[in-house]
Order: structure tokens, then C-alpha cells, then sequence
């Protein structure tokens, strides 16, 4: 637990988190809770998910109860912690719990082995005419692979999670292809499901994937805000473009306009290459926020 500069909080020595346990599997909503033996010094508490601030504070008594939608996350790994501060601005943090985010990740089979969570590379490995079968919840197998693969390059596809298993996440994604192209809509039958139209698109575009994507441009408009983590909007899909010229900085290069734990991870890689900040968190340094500095630098690197 860190406590401020002003060693206020001289009643109490930890804020723990009491649940969820460290290293559990969540899925959809939980919620994250919280104690502390000197409680009466508290004012407010804030609840922190992979280095940064999420969610509203809590100003009311112990025990401290937030709900965490995972389905904001991104498969896999997350970092939670609480920071708890008193009436002289001074902020103790909880020991970091780590938990699964697993929506998307359908349990396996006795005999199989469990999805894999890595993200495609930049070109997509898929050849013109894969797709040859009709595709829908509850399906698996290479052609999903390949589907959420393409999906994911298409900027449909936020989770992009490469599981092999048509489950939700990949329908909503599919009927997000379907729209963007006109291929279906909420009231025409195969909406979220690959048919002969979708099937016919999809392999029209994976041949244009193979050499990967177009090149990019190294100028974008100018950062003017700061930007955080589960912040949305242009800002955020500008900052994504700059940090995806760097493939060493945002090797994902997802254009989401979502600040989600890839951004979020990018910008911490930013910050520590040009020296900006190299630890601590988006609270009480500023690793992983946009704030001035790391908006100076992007907009003097990318801006036009």
C-alpha cells in the first residue's frame, strides 16, 4: 500500500481488496470489494483497473462495493487495485489483484485445449476463398479463426479476441461487418451469421489482406485533450493512428476510437521510449494518461 507524502493516515495500515480473489476467472458483471481497519480517516475511494481510474469515487462508508463491467476489457489478463484517500489529499493503494477477463473464451472440451489469446499479426495469414461454409453461433474451428481475424482488421471487432469459437462478441461483430457493407440489417434473415453474401464479401476482402495493410501516414491532427483509459470519441482513434506509425510502441494498431488496455499499454511503451514517465500509474504519476507532456511529444512526432 503507498501512503502520501503527509503520512496522514496514521490509523490504519492497508486497504485490501476482499474480493474478487487474486487470479480468478471473471465473465460479465462483478463486483470488486473493499475494506479498511482505519476507515474513519477515508473520504473517498477510487477504483483503479490496469493503472488507471475506473468508475466513479465511492464517498460513502466501508465496506467499499464497485461494479466492474469486464465486457469493457479486452480477454485476458487485468491488474485491479483501490486507492483510498483522506481529507488532506493523501492516498493509500490496495495490493494489485489479478484477474481473467474471459467473455469470450468458451470453455473447452475435456479432450481439447483452451483457446488461444494472442492477436493476429499486422498482415492477415488467410488467402482469397477460405470462407466456404456457413458460419454461426456455435461454430468452430480455422474458417472462425480466419473470420475473426479478418473481423478484427476491419474494425468491427473491438474484443479481437482469435478463440476459434463463434460465441456473441464475434455475432455482434459479424452483424457490424453486415451493416458497415450493407450486406444485412436487424430485421433481414442471416443478420450475424456468415452466409452466402457475407461469405462472398468476406473472401473479397481477404485477398486484399494478404500483403497487409495500406501504408500509413506519419501526420494527423493535433491532440487537444487529455485522454485516459475507457475514454471514446476522434481523440482517441487519432491517438491510436499516431501510436500504431510505431510498431514497436502499439504492435496491436487497432483503430477502435476506445481507450481500452491495448491503447492503454501503447501509451506506457510511449512514455517510457521518449523518457516521459516509466512507473507508478495514471493517478499518481501519470503513466499510461495523455496529459501534457505525452500530448506535446505525439503531436510533435505525428501532428500536422
Amino acid at each position: 500500500m503507498g501512503v502520501g507524502a503527509g503520512g496522514a493516515f496514521s490509523q490504519f495500515t492497508s486497504v485490501n481488496i476482499t474480493a474478487p480473489a487474486q487470479s480468478a476467472t471473471v465473465r460479465g458483471q462483478i463486483t470488486v470489494t473493499a475494506s479498511s481497519p482505519g476507515s474513519q480517516e477515508i473520504v473517498s475511494v477510487q477504483l483503479g483497473v490496469d493503472g488507471a481510474p475506473w468508475g466513479s469515487k465511492i464517498t460513502t462508508g466501508a465496506p467499499y462495493m464497485f461494479s466492474l463491467d469486464t465486457k469493457a476489457l479486452v480477454d485476458g489478463v487485468h491488474t485491479i487495485t483501490v486507492y483510498a484517500s483522506n481529507r488532506f489529499g493523501d492516498t493509500a493503494r490496495a495490493t494489485p489483484v489479478t484477474i481473467v477477463v474471459a467473455n469470450n473464451i468458451p470453455v473447452p472440451e475435456s479432450e481439447g485445449a483452451a483457446p488461444s489469446l494472442k492477436k493476429p499479426p499486422s498482415s492477415l495469414p488467410v488467402s482469397g476463398g477460405i470462407f466456404n461454409k456457413h458460419l454461426a453461433i456455435g461454430s468452430r474451428g480455422e474458417d472462425v479463426s480466419a473470420l475473426q481475424k479478418l473481423l478484427l482488421q476491419e474494425d468491427v471487432y473491438p474484443e479481437g479476441t482469435i478463440s476459434g469459437y463463434f460465441g456473441t462478441l464475434t455475432r455482434e461483430a459479424v452483424r457490424r461487418f453486415q451493416e458497415k457493407y450493407g450486406l444485412a440489417g436487424p430485421a433481414d434473415p442471416g443478420y450475424g451469421t456468415v452466409g452466402p453474401m457475407t461469405r462472398a464479401k468476406l473472401n473479397t476482402l481477404s485477398s486484399s489482406y494478404v500483403q497487409g495493410p495500406p501504408p500509413l501516414s506519419n501526420k494527423f491532427p493535433r491532440l487537444t485533450e487529455p485522454l485516459y483509459f475507457t475514454k471514446e470519441g476522434t481523440q482517441v482513434s487519432v491517438l491510436q493512428r499516431m501510436l500504431r506509425e510505431d510498431a514497436s510502441v502499439y504492435p496491436e494498431g487497432r483503430i477502435t476510437g476506445y481507450y481500452g488496455t491495448l491503447t492503454l499499454r501503447a501509451v506506457q511503451r510511449f512514455q517510457e521510449k521518449y523518457g516521459i514517465v516509466s512507473g507508478g500509474d495514471a493517478l499518481t504519476t501519470g503513466y499510461g494518461l495523455v496529459g501534457q507532456k505525452t500530448r506535446a511529444k505525439l503531436n510533435e512526432l505525428y501532428g500536422e
